[in-house]
Order: structure tokens, then C-alpha cells, then sequence
């Protein structure tokens, strides 16, 4: 139970840092604290936490609160996308 709770709070904080890096600033400051100086690390964080989103989605229903956290799953998945695009990263 620890662990899970540890793995959604580093993924919620991945989420953060992830919008916070869509400002020039903040992006380069982030990088300079990263391994090689990449975002790679975070952009993986990123994904992997949508990727746990997307199994949770596969499991719900199509009632009205399970299209809304498949929408917030989608809205996360593109917090990867735009970071991906900003850095050049395929």
C-alpha cells in the first residue's frame, strides 16, 4: 500500500513538474538538474503515469464519471505530448 501511494505521488508530481515545464525558465532549470541535461526522465514519468491511468480507464464503465477520468487521462497524456514536442523528442 506504501508503494502505491509513493508511485501516485511521484506521478501526480511528474504531472507538475511537466506543466511547469512549459514555461522556457522553469524547463531550463529542470533540465540542468536531470541526467544529461534531458527531460527524457521526466517525460518517462509522465507517460508511465498515463499509461497506469489508461489501465484504470479500461476497467471502468461508460457511466458519466468514467468519461470524465478518461478525459483527465487524455488532458495527462498530452502534458507528455506538448514536453515531447517542445524538446524535440519523438
Amino acid at each position: 500500500m506504501e508503494e502505491t501511494q509513493s508511485n501516485v505521488g511521484f506521478g501526480y508530481l511528474s504531472i507538475l513538474l511537466a506543466h511547469l515545464c512549459q514555461s522556457t525558465i522553469v524547463r531550463n532549470l529542470v533540465r540542468s538538474k536531470l541526467p544529461k541535461n534531458s527531460l527524457a526522465p521526466l517525460v518517462n514519468a509522465v507517460q508511465e503515469f498515463v499509461a497506469h491511468h489508461r489501465k484504470v480507464d479500461a476497467h471502468m464503465d461508460d457511466e458519466d464519471g468514467d468519461t470524465a477520468h478518461k478525459e483527465f487521462t487524455e488532458r495527462l497524456e498530452l502534458v507528455a505530448i506538448r514536453l515531447k514536442s517542445i524538446e524535440g523528442m519523438k
